[in-house]
């Protein structure tokens, strides 16, 4: 890896951690170690009603369909663990119960935003 190449590597992963993610990773665009393993598991149906695992397979076995010429890959996660990531707990200043993958407050727009005006 060069000089160039690493640098910006870290002011990838420094960005995506101050738009809130959790944690960032960054490698090559090329088909995943794991593939197979993933195909096995679509078929088998564990996806249930994640319907958006199996109309996007082909991407995610080869990001250059998506992209095509991309070299790497920004892979981002938030955790759905807000007591993890507040003292308060979950829900803490809200009424009703959420899911968990609503607990973190990323504003009215959501995360989708804060990318958005990246672009």
């Amino acid at each position: 890896m060069t000089l160039v190449a690493r640098a910006l590597g870290e002011a990838v992963r420094a960005r995506a951690l101050e738009l809130s993610f959790d944690r960032v990773a960054i490698g090559p665009a090329e088909r995943p170690e794991h593939g197979a393993a993933f195909e096995r598991w679509l078929d088998a149906g564990y996806a249930g009603e994640m319907g958006y695992l199996e109309r996007t397979r082909s991407e995610r076995l080869d990001p250059a369909r998506l992209l095509p010429g991309c070299r790497s890959v920004v892979a981002t996660a938030v955790s759905y663990n807000a007591a993890a990531t507040s003292p308060e707990g979950p829900n803490v200043g809200r009424e009703g119960a959420l899911a968990r993958h609503r607990r973190r407050d990323r504003g009215a727009e959501g995360l989708g935003a804060d990318v958005a005006l990246e672009g």
